[in-house]
């Protein structure tokens, strides 16, 4: 018998800026319509650009106990998981110097735009508490000594009791959910170098928290926070074999996915400002193979190549203003078919580098998969040198690293989520006009020197 507990606590702050123009006339705070001008350092003719924050500060702390116990062919695992967790989003302002840098780019309160009267001038500000209360049951039981089975059960609330400080109808939010999921793996040893594994599970994800907020433009409600949110939830089915030897190892996997309120992040704008939000697509079905490879043909080097098929299936019509788009049978979004990627690595004990290639395949952008973005490429190189014996005996590694080698100016991604890029009719007959999405544009190329040592 063995009782272990590992408890963490972690702190966090970010900005993510991006830009944007204020006036300094007709502004809102929440429902709230401002008579009074604000100041904003560097105006023309009422109107100045000005660096938007979209800040997170985060506090968590857990503890997650188990007790282990072995009784003769079965190790029976049985535990409890608790976890506290707040997080202050506020999507601020911060005005830009004579030279047009901010004056803060990490869009501390203190230096943010505030109302005549002193308030701070925020699109959003909500404090969320979160509270993940969860109990799991294991049982590992050795049916011959190549046969093994895993069987496991997990039980997880998740509360959240948020405060919405903007001024308007809503000042507190409250949302519980619970979801109960088993698991079951089998897994057979062929022998010292190879096995076959199968496994079935189920998952979750509750609505994220910002889906509990209202959100106001001009000073009016623009969006209504709901408590209707069911949890994602998913069933999947994977079948593989690896091989782990001396000079390589390799596995493949095929796998089999169903998902119920499938929670797509999307982001809105709206006076000026990026908020996050969730699309629930409904159900979606996925399937397709994972494969990986590690080769070492000799001591310091080592070539490794993945690769993935994805194939996805949105199973019903989603709805969109009182009717539904012709979308069963379609590709997911943000789901590319092709994946790949290839590395290799050496390390003479002087001298070591590495080199990376992903490709990412084409992607839809839509619910109707009537825009998409193409696939792309990237590289990234390294190469180093191990100082230790040249300076003293303690490691020290000094690397040039280049993210992205060849540029390559690509979209990497769905920013925002659009049903349909295209006007069509609904299934009600109803004319749904089309929209645009938006997408994540791919960083360009970076040097990054780095020195560890060991102390």
């Amino acid at each position: 018998m063995a009782l272990d507990s590992t408890t963490y606590v972690q702190l966090g702050y970010g900005n993510s800026p991006y830009g944007t123009q204020l006036s300094t006339t007709g502004n809102a705070l929440g429902t709230t319509l401002l008579n009074q001008p604000i100041t904003l350092p560097g105006a023309i003719d009422g109107v100045a650009t000005v660096l938007g924050n979209y800040t997170g500060q985060q506090f968590r702390a857990g503890d997650v106990a188990r007790l282990t116990v072995q009784a003769g062919a079965q190790q029976i695992t049985a535990g409890l998981w608790l976890d506290y967790g707040t997080d202050h989003v506020i999507q601020s302002y911060t005005s830009l110097g004579a030279d047009g840098v901010p004056v803060d780019p990490w869009g501390y309160q203190s230096h943010a735009i505030t109302t005549a009267d002193g308030r701070l001038l925020a699109y959003e500000n909500e404090r969320t508490i979160t509270v993940t209360k969860g109990f799991f049951v294991a049982d590992t039981i050795t049916v011959t000594p190549r046969l093994t089975l895993d069987l496991g059960f997990k039980g997880v609330d998740v509360l959240h009791n948020g405060m919405n400080y903007l001024p308007g109808p809503q000042t507190s939010v409250h949302f519980d959910s619970f979801a109960a999921l088993p698991r079951a793996a089998l897994h057979f040893k062929v022998d010292d170098q190879q096995q076959l594994f199968a496994n079935i599970a189920t998952n979750f994800r509750a609505p994220d928290e910002y889906t509990l907020y209202n959100t106001y433009y001009d000073g009016a409600l623009a969006g209504v926070g709901t408590t209707a949110l069911k949890n994602e939830y998913s069933i999947s089915e994977e079948l593989g074999y690896r091989y782990i030897g001396r000079g390589l190892s390799a596995s493949v996997t095929a796998f089999h996915y169903h998902f119920s309120n499938r929670q797509l992040a999307t982001v809105i704008s709206a006076d000026g400002a990026l908020v996050n939000s969730t699309i629930n697509a409904g159900s979606q079905t996925s399937y397709g193979v994972d494969g990986e490879l590690d080769y070492r043909p000799a001591k310091g080097v080592s070539v490794y190549v993945s690769g993935e098929y994805l194939h996805t299936r949105l199973d019903n019509d989603v709805p969109v203003n009182g009717d539904f788009l012709p979308t069963t049978g379609k590709r997911a979004v943000s789901s590319p078919s092709i994946q790949f990627g290839l590395g290799t690595t050496y390390d003479d004990g002087r001298l070591f580098g590495s080199a990376a290639l992903k490709y990412v395949g084409w992607q839809y952008a839509t619910f109707m998969n009537d825009e998409s973005i193409a696939g792309y490429a990237t590289i990234d190189l390294a190469i180093g040198v191990h100082l230790a014996g040249l300076i003293d005996a303690r490691r020290t590694d000094v690397r040039l690293n280049v993210i992205n080698a060849t540029n390559p100016h690509v979209l990497s991604g769905v920013q925002a989520i659009s049903p349909n890029a295209q006007d069509i009719t609904g299934r009600n007959g109803t004319l749904i006009s089309g929209s645009a999405p938006s997408y994540l544009i791919g960083s360009g190329r970076a040097f990054v020197v780095t020195m560890a040592r060991a102390f």
